[in-house]
């Protein structure tokens, strides 16, 4: 019986200290540390799986990963669309940073797309923008995974239609197709 006892002590010890160290990796990412917690998740790190595979797990980030783009982009879609309601706003409007730095008729960067003439009014007071947790979420999850799922003509994001079709209206935004 005392050797029962003395196991659970163990492993509720253990477990305690695995919430510990997801808690604090997880503390790491949000505060935009270049680290990606799926990269480093203890549960499968417990589960014996080995580092290659866990590494083949996580998506490929894109080569526009890195600090100060995810806080460019955030500052972005905080100023654009930062009193939306829903989430997918805030998603549709980094993601169309990111198709734009994908097409040939944009730059081929996250800040040439964003600074470029007579495209983002914001662009302006963005040194000024403080991005909410949820716009940094955001701006981490496009970068470090992208947003394949989403055609590649969807470059246009505006207050009204444009472009050759809606590819959807959400808070008052369209998001359209080139």
């Amino acid at each position: 019986m005392e050797k029962k006892i003395k196991k659970t002590i163990y492993l509720t010890c253990f477990v305690m200290l695995a919430w510990v160290a997801m808690s604090y990796m997880n503390t790491i990412t949000h505060n935009m540390s270049d680290c990606r917690y799926a990269e480093w998740n203890l549960l499968t790190i417990m589960s014996g799986e080995t580092a290659e595979a866990r590494t083949a797990a996580v998506p490929k980030a894109t080569k526009h990963y890195n600090k100060s783009n995810v806080v460019l982009l955030a500052k972005l879609i905080e100023a654009e669309n930062g009193s939306a309601q829903n989430d997918e706003t805030l998603w549709l409007t980094g993601a169309v940073v990111m198709k734009r730095v994908k097409s040939k008729a944009y730059p081929n960067s996250i800040r040439g797309v964003i600074y470029q003439r007579g495209q983002y009014a914001t662009a302006a007071k963005l040194d000024s923008v403080n991005p909410s947790t949820r716009a940094l979420d955001i701006a981490n999850d496009l970068l470090a995974v992208g947003c394949k799922e989403l055609p590649d003509n969807l470059v246009f994001q505006a207050m009204f239609p444009q472009g050759r079709e809606v590819y959807k209206k959400i808070d008052g935004e369209y998001f359209c197709l080139a």
